[in-house]
């Protein structure tokens, strides 16, 4: 386990983490009640046409990446395909890699989605005192990974 200090900051009824890119940055939610991290592209590259989502969507499957189903909190599916980003800084600490499954597609009321995940929390230490932030003050970097077949969202942001 490595010390760390992100502040998960306590918003009208969620917690979110700034996250901070090379390119982009954005707020990210702590959900406990999701199993895997999954964020839509346009949270990280800004809006995009149908044009380069489709062009973005036939590099990934071009390079043998597989997506995984989802369901939304209101019930509908979308698929998101395994990604990386590399040197993003959650909170205040910086993460060499940062796993997530990207969504390429228009989600249902073109909602975009930025969840932090059980695959992510599972690997943080963390507190909460009534009414507060969630300090994450541990990261179990040993076990935190994805399946081996990822994309990397520099590789992807290419296509645009």
């Amino acid at each position: 386990m490595q010390s760390t200090n992100i502040i998960a900051y306590r918003g009208q009824g969620f917690f979110g983490i700034p996250i901070i890119g090379n390119t982009s940055s954005f707020a990210i939610k702590f959900d406990t009640g999701a199993a895997n991290t999954v964020i839509s592209i346009e949270k990280i590259s800004g809006d995009l046409t149908d044009e380069q989502l489709k062009k973005i969507k036939d590099y990934i499957t071009s390079r043998g990446i597989c997506p995984k189903e989802f369901k939304s909190a209101s019930g509908h599916p979308f698929y998101a395909y395994p990604a990386y980003m590399t040197n993003i800084v959650i909170g205040s600490h910086l993460f060499n890699t940062f796993f997530y499954y990207i969504i390429v597609d228009r989600l249902h009321d073109n909602r975009k989605l930025a969840l932090l995940g059980d695959d992510f929390i599972d690997c943080c230490g963390f507190s909460r005192e009534p009414h507060g932030n969630i300090i994450i003050n541990k990261f179990d970097f040993s076990t935190y990974h994805l399946r081996d077949n990822v994309i990397s969202t520099d590789d992807i942001l290419s296509m645009v």
